[in-house]
C-alpha cells in the first residue's frame, strides 16, 4: 500500500482514534495479568497504582509505535492526540466501574504514564525512509 503524503499540519484523525483503541484493548489485556500477579502475591497489593500506570503507557506507546509507523510529520500530536483520547476513554469507562474513592487516586499516574508513552512513541517512530533527493549535476 503506498504512503500517503500529509500536508503539513494536517491532524491524523483517523489514526489517532485507531491507536487510541488499540492502547485501551491493551489496557484492557493487562488486567487480568495485574490481577493474576496480585492474586499470586508476586506483587504485593501496594503494586495496583504501579502497574495501573505501566500499563497505561506501554499500552500508548505499543499502539502509537506500530499504527503511526507511517506518520512523517505530526507524530508528536499523534502520541499526545492518542493519549488524550485513551484516557478520555479510560475515564468514561471508570465512571461506571469504580466508586469516587479509588480511581481518582490512580488519575494522575495513568495521565503521566499515558502522555509519557505517547512522547517517547512519538521520539522513537521513524517516520519510515524518506526518498534520497535527486543527484545534482556539477557544473565545472
Amino acid at each position: 500500500m503506498p504512503k500517503q503524503e500529509r500536508k503539513r499540519g494536517e491532524i491524523p484523525w483517523k489514526t489517532m482514534a485507531l491507536a487510541a483503541g488499540a492502547a485501551l484493548l491493551l489496557q484492557l489485556l493487562w488486567q487480568p495479568l495485574w490481577a493474576l500477579l496480585i492474586h499470586r502475591e508476586a506483587v504485593g497489593p501496594g503494586w495496583t497504582p504501579v502497574l495501573t500506570a505501566a500499563g497505561a503507557g506501554i499500552s500508548v506507546l505499543a499502539a502509537v509505535l506500530a499504527l503511526g509507523r507511517r506518520q512523517r510529520s505530526g507524530r508528536l500530536v499523534l502520541g499526545c492526540g492518542a493519549a488524550g483520547l485513551f484516557l478520555a476513554a479510560v475515564l468514561l469507562l471508570s465512571l461506571g466501574y469504580h466508586r469516587a474513592g479509588g480511581f481518582p487516586m490512580l488519575l494522575p499516574g495513568v495521565a503521566a504514564a499515558a502522555l509519557g508513552g505517547g512522547i517517547l512513541a512519538a521520539l522513537l517512530g521513524g517516520g519510515g525512509r524518506r526518498p534520497a533527493a535527486k543527484p545534482s549535476r556539477r557544473r565545472r
